[in-house]
C-alpha cells in the first residue's frame, strides 16, 4: 500500500491552501490527517487520479455542515474553522 500522496493529490491540497480564509494550520491539519492513514492516502490518490476528486473548497460561513461532497463539481467542501 502506497503511503505517499501523489503529485496530483498534493496539487489539490495546495489549491485548498491558497483559498481565502484557509490558514497554514488548516492545510497542515488536513494534510496530516490524510497522511496518518495509508488507506486514506490510497483512496485520496485514487479519487484524484480517476478525476472523481478535483478540488477542495471552503463552505460558506452560514453552512452548518462540517463537510460534504459536491458530486457536480467533484469537490470536497470543508466547514470553516472558528479560531
Amino acid at each position: 500500500m502506497n503511503t505517499n500522496l501523489s503529485e496530483a493529490s498534493l496539487a489539490v491540497l495546495e489549491q485548498y491552501r491558497r483559498l481565502p480564509g484557509v490558514q497554514a494550520q488548516h492545510h497542515r491539519n488536513l494534510l496530516q490527517a490524510i497522511q496518518a492513514s495509508p488507506l486514506l492516502v490510497e483512496k485520496f490518490n485514487s479519487a484524484v487520479a480517476e478525476n472523481k476528486l478535483k478540488g477542495i473548497f471552503v463552505l460558506p460561513e452560514n453552512s452548518f455542515a462540517g463537510g460534504l461532497f459536491d458530486p457536480e463539481n467533484q469537490a470536497i467542501g470543508l466547514g470553516r474553522v472558528i479560531n
